[in-house]
């Protein structure tokens, strides 16, 4: 029994030492891992003025149509700040109101 504890003690000593080489390991995908913490803020950005927030969903594929349209035209116009504020069907007036 004594000779099982004294290689369970050897073990979890030589996996301490060399689990401190192996995590200070210079490697590729260390080196990727730290360079991507450093550029994390900036490719927050990127994201953020790329995202789109979804408010409706439409089963109407003119409709749909007409939103993908307008959001192709963002994207293709870079240089122009757009704004979409709400899209509503227009009115159509059926009975004339004295």
């Amino acid at each position: 029994m004594s000779k099982i504890r004294m290689n369970t003690e050897l073990r979890n000593k030589l996996f301490n030492k060399i689990k401190n080489v192996f995590e200070n390991e210079d490697t590729q995908e260390r080196e990727a891992f730290l360079q991507a913490r450093e550029n994390v803020d900036c490719e927050y950005d990127k994201a953020q003025h790329h995202s789109y927030d979804i408010v409706a969903s439409t089963n109407n594929l003119d409709e749909a149509n007409d939103k993908l349209q307008g959001y192709r035209i963002i994207e293709e116009n870079k240089n122009i700040s757009f704004s979409i504020l709400k899209y509503e069907k227009p009115l159509i007036l059926t009975k004339e109101v004295a």
